[in-house]
């Protein structure tokens, strides 16, 4: 059983449209985690 070529085009935009998701919410629960430890006066970056 063959796949038609679009439903690889649709695999393939969901499986990009969740990574940009998933990379921009690391990207911000990681800028929110690092203010959040330099209010509290930690100096390390992580």
């Amino acid at each position: 059983m063959a796949s038609s070529p679009l439903a690889w085009l649709l695999r393939l935009a969901a499986l990009s449209h969740l990574s940009v998701l998933l990379a921009a919410w690391r990207r911000d629960s990681t800028d929110s985690s690092v203010l959040t430890r330099r209010r509290n006066g930690s100096k390390k970056p992580w």
